[in-house]
């Protein structure tokens, strides 16, 4: 099973655009034939639903004994990969900081080959972070099969995944891939008249401490000035 490295990379000076052309035309390509490590996808915050600039980026492990491999390979940089290293130093320019996740996939979740097979995709993804309540994920992972995917998937939504953290209890991460601003619209203008939507609130309620969620967008190919 895969394992993914779910990042969100605090921008600074404009260099959102930058930065991620950075990552798709030389960090991308790099990590994947050195270490075998695939951009799972890139993606800028859009603004008006959270922090901001914000870029975001996803690595795909084959399992956990490539990840084991690629992270002995690489770390630490300066001494392993100093191609790597020298991108990460050029990165610094344009990014302050981030955030890491650590993250396993459901067994429902799509692999790359699934989501390239069944065409799935978009190029809006809602982010879902939730806390469950204690001991509650597996509980709250079976709960989106089989109640909430149909309903998302009426709705014109594509689960990406649904991951838990690997190394902080409690904590997971969904992506869902929407077709257009247009149907984002559409879902969360009938968000609290729906009944079926308010079944599941209910439903998750009883499984979840908090979620929050928020969007973002593939970025066109070039740097941006964002």
């Amino acid at each position: 099973m895969a394992v993914y490295i779910f990042e969100r990379i605090e921008i600074i000076k404009g260099g959102r655009g930058k930065f991620i052309d950075l990552v798709r035309r030389r960090w991308a390509p790099q990590n994947e034939a050195k270490h075998g490590v695939h951009l799972a996808g890139l993606w800028a915050t859009a603004g008006s639903t959270a922090d901001w600039p914000e870029a975001n980026v996803m690595w795909e492990y084959r399992d956990w004994t490539h990840f084991a491999e690629a992270s002995q390979a690489q770390y630490p940089r300066e001494d392993k990969d100093p191609y790597l290293n020298e991108l990460w130093r050029q990165a610094l320019d344009w990014r302050s900081g981030g955030v890491s996740d650590l993250l396993v996939p459901s067994s429902f979740s799509p692999d790359r080959e699934e989501r390239q097979t069944r065409g799935i995709g978009g190029p809006l993804v809602q982010v879902e972070r939730v806390k469950t309540k204690k001991g509650k994920m597996s509980e709250y992972h079976a709960a989106i099969e089989s109640e909430l995917v149909p309903l998302a998937e009426s709705r014109g939504m594509q689960l990406m995944g649904a991951y838990r953290h690997a190394i902080r209890p409690n904590e997971g991460l969904n992506l869902w891939f929407l077709s257009s601003w247009d149907q984002a619209r559409d879902i969360w203008e009938s968000d609290l008249t729906d009944p079926e939507v308010a079944r599941w609130r209910q439903r998750s309620g009883d499984l979840l401490e908090n979620i929050r969620g928020h969007i973002i967008v593939t970025p066109p190919e070039g740097a941006l000035r964002t």
